[in-house]
């Protein structure tokens, strides 16, 4: 005991040190993987500081082999990734939200589908910058795929051990070290329908120097797909519109499902401020006729320009390299640079009378004054007595769609040691490092117009030489030209020059860790070595977003922006321990306890503890019971914090449309304007701001997770684990949707809701709703994870690889605040009560066959709802792979994704958790269609 006591001392004062050296440093954050063998390669071990193998530990981990990655076929690994039932679907998958102008174009990891920033994502263990503005989401797909040996999921609270964000769990990629060769691959792949194009090279190369004391390794990729429209696939090609959600067998397609609202010839409302408040309006085609508008003949097909899954060029570079200056001291350092270039296309700009379009939330109407020479006599006849302004709503196809370019680029730089500490003892390592991470987003929006512009040329007046001109004389000095929207027909090429207005943003997320630990055995016990690590980290998360003058100041149609930018720092000290109590005696294999502690100091929000208690127990070798309970935190971001005001435009359902219950029509009718004859156009485009709140804090989750894992001796190959798992999130961090927002506003008129919600105070027409993010939503899910697998040899007849994972969503349930109606979300998109996926490979000699097959469960339209046509049945997706490998150094394959060419479900807006322009619930079914492909690998 004097030798553990002494050892235990030396670990105390060494992580003291540790501690010490962070704490007094400039910048940092989290860790790199605890200890290093004998030969020197280190070990990282996920879900624990303590060296050991994953398969020992209390805490659930599904790992994504390096087989597995190849036998999809995949352009970047967030393919194989999404097959694991517990990482849930995406929304910021490029098919998932390419509306979405902070993630177009990224793959982000989120596990249980609570969201991208509550699953913590590593590499070897340390952390990663974020590459969605302001937060610590991260594009996974700028970790280079060839150069990754595993990828662990771990699903369940792991705060205690990494840090904020792991409320739902861990991704850690797992990258080659050592390696030697040369490896280059090549692959193209192409949709059955033509389009959506993908290709891929990449190279691998490392070699060992200096007596193969150290390693250089050096990994690069290009890939490259090409975009695919809404209009090219059926179920996208057209606009619908369900005005009832409960009668979705009336959804109407096509023309006679669009909006009147804005038309191309465009909409002039005679006796209102906005086209929505206007009783009487009228439209003029192009032969001059003055008439009432007709979708059928009239409206715009939305999706016209829409491009439903991004064309994108990647390029990813990284070079790592380790050295062993003594049989004690290895160095190491990593170096990653990537750069994507994505295009996006939305739908047409438009013009539109309202509160919101110069100068933003207080800024002047775009309207035009009835005293505009351009009103022909027809319509100027039916101006009723008194108006000095009619409003307007028109669609600009003639601008073309909507076009934004982004250009984003990532770097990040990792240098460390690993020290073995023999005076403690051989299992004693020790290990720094100093992580520098920054990513940056250039974006230009196209194709929208100048609102100034826009207010100033609605403004006409004669010229007094028989022709017209901008009413202002200032406008008419920068130089204002009148435009005409009272001729039924497109825009001049004059007219568009003048208006069309381009916009800018430059942003960038920049990280900087310093972190230090030590981990290693503090006693040998009778049934095993007491495992300890502890260590400090430091870090620090700038972040800046930078509209142009233009948007910041709402002078352009295409957005309106303020400036986000904020840091904070974090400095955090944590300590681990696994005990082995039992090993070897009756009734008891093995019975091992573990637990860690952590408490970080944030300066955005104040000191917050995290922590885990668990253990294993295995009564005979074959089974193993294990659970975890901890407590977990997500600290709010920069974006949550500090970010400034944004606006969007939603389509809502008017919850006054329909009347409701009796609460509902009772606020529906105490709203000014509103009458029993209230009919707003449904769904109608209403702005939305968004704005951070620097009083947030830590959201704190307790999770639970305990099952079995059996590995029968009398099976050889098989093993099987069932855990369930069960998460309590309080204080989230929450922006209620803008529907759900609105509709508990009309239901209970509760101030919470209510206060963000604006009406027009003359006609009752929803204006605009507000978003702040508050600490009140509470969150509870529940569920379990199974995963069978079984590796057996079929003599002669090659061998056969089998790998299940079943996820069941046995609740998940939220409520807004404390004592608010609780949402039922479980059977929504992106939560079906089942989820499920097989991977078969079977290989013989060179020859091997991959089939892989994804079934998302049933879900609905509407949860709780009743009525026929609710349930979208359950789904099953096959790929398939054949691979050819001859003398395991030249590889051909082909392969077919979706080979059966399923069709997404119809799930269109108002439904929760539609993609705009697809029609469907796009980050959760295939968009695309059958998919084949083919590539080679050669090894040297």
């Amino acid at each position: 005991m004097t030798i553990g006591r002494y050892r235990f001392q030396l670990a105390v004062s060494a992580t003291a040190l540790i501690m010490s050296a962070s704490a007094m440093a400039q910048t940092a954050g989290p860790q790199a993987p605890a200890g290093a063998e004998a030969d020197g390669s280190e070990i990282v071990v996920t879900g624990s500081r303590i060296k050991r193998p994953n398969e020992t530990q209390a805490t659930p981990i599904t790992t994504v082999s390096t087989a597995a990655i190849e036998g999809r076929g995949v352009v970047n690994v967030v393919e194989v990734l999404a097959t694991v039932p517990a990482a849930g679907a995406s929304r910021q998958s490029p098919s998932g939200n390419p509306r979405d102008q902070g993630s177009t174009g990224t793959y982000t990891a989120d596990l249980r589908a609570l969201g991208n920033t509550r699953t913590l994502v590593l590499v070897d263990g340390q952390r990663y910058v974020g590459t969605q503005q302001g937060t610590n989401a991260v594009d996974i797909s700028t970790i280079p795929t060839d150069l990754i040996e595993r990828v662990d999921v771990t699903t369940g609270g792991a705060s205690a051990v990494y840090g904020s964000d792991a409320i739902s769990g861990v991704v850690n990629f797992i990258l080659k070290k050592n390696y030697q060769g040369i490896k280059l691959n090549a692959q193209s792949g192409i949709s059955t329908r033509g389009d959506g194009r993908q290709s891929k090279l990449s190279g691998l190369f490392g070699t060992n120097f200096a007596d193969d004391r150290g390693n250089v390794t050096f990994a690069a990729s290009w890939d490259q797909t090409k975009g695919v429209l809404a209009v090219d696939r059926e179920i996208s090609a057209d606009g619908v519109t369900i005005a009832d959600p409960t009668r979705p067998d009336l959804a109407v397609f096509g023309p006679a499902g669009y909006t009147v609202a804005q038309t191309r010839q465009g909409v002039f409302g005679l006796n209102g401020s906005t086209i929505a408040g206007s009783t009487i309006r009228r439209t003029i085609l192009a032969d001059g006729t003055v008439t009432t508008p007709l979708a059928s003949r009239d409206g715009i097909n939305p999706n016209q320009f829409v491009i439903m899954s991004v064309p994108m060029e990647r390029v990813v570079t990284n070079l790592r390299g380790r050295y062993a200056f003594t049989d004690d001291i290895t160095g190491y350092i990593d170096g990653t640079f990537a750069r994507t270039d994505v295009t996006a296309q939305l739908d047409q700009t438009y013009v539109t009378s309202g509160r919101m379009n110069i100068g933003g939330p207080t800024g002047l109407p775009i309207t035009i004054p009835t005293t505009s020479p351009f009103i022909p006599a027809a319509l100027r006849a039916l101006i009723p007595a008194g108006r000095t302004e009619i409003s307007v709503g028109r669609d600009l196809p003639e601008f073309g769609g909507r076009l934004i370019k982004y250009r984003r680029e990532l770097y990040r730089a990792v240098a460390g040691v690993d020290v073995k500490l023999p005076f403690l003892g051989d299992s004693w390592n020790a290990n720094a490092y100093y992580e520098y991470g920054r990513s940056t987003l250039d974006q230009t929006m196209f194709n929208g117009y100048n609102s100034q512009r826009m207010y100033e040329a609605l403004r006409v007046e004669s010229n007094g030489a028989g022709g017209f001109q901008c009413a202002s004389a200032s406008a008419r000095a920068q130089g204002c030209i009148p435009v005409n929207l009272f001729t039924g027909r497109a825009l001049t090429s004059a007219e568009m020059n003048y208006l069309r207005q381009n916009a800018d943003i430059n942003s960038f997320n920049e990280q900087q860790v310093v972190a230090g630990s030590i981990s290693g055995t503090l006693i040998e016990l009778p049934a095993g070595p007491l495992g300890f690590a502890a260590g400090a980290e430091y870090r620090n998360e700038r972040s800046n977003y930078l509209p142009d003058d233009n948007l910041q100041n709402g002078l352009t149609s295409l957005q309106y922006y303020k400036q986000t930018k904020g840091q904070f720092n974090v400095k955090e000290a944590y300590a681990e321990l696994s005990v082995p109590l039992l090993k070897d005696v009756p009734l008891v294999h093995s019975l091992e306890v573990e637990g860690a502690y952590r408490y970080a100091d944030y300066s955005s929000s104040g000191g917050i503890s995290a922590w885990k208690v668990g253990g294993n127990y295995s009564p005979i070798s074959d089974i193993r019971f294990r659970g975890i309970y901890s407590r977990d935190i997500r600290a709010p971001n920069i974006n949550d914090l500090f970010r400034g005001q944004t606006s969007n435009r939603v389509n809502l359902i008017d919850p006054c449309t329909a009347g409701g219950n009796a609460a509902r029509r009772a606020y529906c009718l105490a709203q000014p304007g509103i009458t029993t004859a209230f009919n707003p156009p449904a769904p109608s485009p209403i702005n939305q701001f968004q704005v951070g709140n620097r009083a947030l804090k830590p959201e704190i989750a307790n999770t639970l997770t305990a099952g079995a894992v059996l590995t029968p001796t009398f099976i050889r190959g098989l093993s099987l684990s069932v855990d369930y798992f069960d998460i309590k999130i309080k204080n989230a961090i929450t922006t209620l949707d803008p529907q759900v927002g609105v509709n508990l506003c009309a239901d209970t008129s509760d101030p919470r809701f209510c206060s963000t919600v604006t009406r027009d105070p003359t006609t009752g027409i929803l204006i605009f709703n507000n978003t702040i993010p508050i600490n009140a939503a509470n969150e509870r899910m529940k569920g379990v994870d199974v995963e069978l697998a079984y590796r057996t040899g079929l003599g002669n007849y090659g061998g056969l690889d089998m790998v299940l994972n079943y996820t069941n969503l046995i609740k998940y349930k939220t409520a807004p605040f404390a004592g608010a109606t609780i949402i039922n979300l479980k059977g929504q998109p992106f939560y079906p009560e089942h989820k499920a996926n097989l991977n078969l490979t079977y290989s013989l000699g060179g020859f091997s066959v991959n089939l892989n097959e994804r079934y998302i469960g049933k879900i609905y339209r509407v949860v709780g709802g009743t009525f026929a046509g609710n349930a979208v049945p359950a789904f099953w997706y096959t790929d398939l792979q054949v691979r050819y490998s001859i003398d395991k150094k030249y590889d051909l394959y082909i392969g077919g994704k979706n080979i059966f060419d399923k069709k997404p479900p119809l799930f269109p807006t108002p439904y929760v958790g539609t993609t705009t322009g697809t029609n469907t619930a796009g980050a959760v079914y295939d968009v695309i269609g059958a998919y084949v492909y083919a590539g080679v690998s050669l090894k040297f």
